[in-house]
C-alpha cells in the first residue's frame, strides 16, 4: 500500500563528467596563471589597456613608472645628446638616466623574485593540501 525507495541510482554520463573535470582544471590554470601574470605586469610598471581593444597592450611610452618609462626616457637622453654631443647638460642627463634605468632594473628584479618566492610557496602549499586530502583516501 505505499511506495518504498529501495536505494538512489544517479545516471550520468561519464564522458561528460571527464570533459567537465578538464574544464574546472583548465579554468583554475588560466585563472592562477592571469592573476600571477597581473602582479608581473604591475612589477615591471606595465599596464594593459582593454578599454578599447581586448588584445592591446598599453603604449609603453606612456607609462610614467616601471622599466618601460625608464627605457624611454633612456633612449629619449640618447636622442638628446645625438643632436648636440657635445653638449654637457646633455651629457649628464644621460648619465642620470642610465643610473635611473639601472636602479629600475633592480627593483624590479627584486620584486620579480618575491613574485616567484609567493609563487612557489603558494604551489607548495597547494600541492601539501591535496597530498593530505589524497593521503586519507582509502586505496
Amino acid at each position: 500500500m505505499g511506495v518504498q525507495a529501495v536505494g538512489i541510482q544517479q545516471i550520468r554520463d561519464q564522458i561528460l563528467d571527464a570533459q567537465l573535470t578538464r574544464e574546472i582544471s583548465g579554468t583554475s590554470l588560466w585563472q592562477s596563471q592571469q592573476y600571477n601574470l597581473a602582479k608581473a605586469q604591475i612589477d615591471l610598471g606595465i599596464q594593459v589597456d582593454r578599454a578599447s581593444d581586448s588584445t592591446a597592450i598599453g603604449d609603453a611610452s606612456q607609462t610614467t613608472t616601471g622599466v618601460g618609462s625608464a627605457l624611454n626616457d633612456f633612449f629619449n637622453s640618447f636622442q638628446e645628446l645625438s643632436a648636440n654631443p657635445t653638449d654637457a647638460g646633455a651629457k649628464q642627463v644621460l648619465l642620470e638616466q642610465a643610473g635611473d634605468l639601472v636602479s629600475q632594473f633592480n627593483v624590479t628584479d627584486g620584486r620579480l623574485a618575491s613574485l616567484q618566492t609567493d609563487i612557489t610557496s603558494q604551489v607548495t602549499s597547494d600541492v601539501n593540501t591535496v597530498n593530505g586530502s589524497c593521503s586519507r583516501l582509502p586505496i
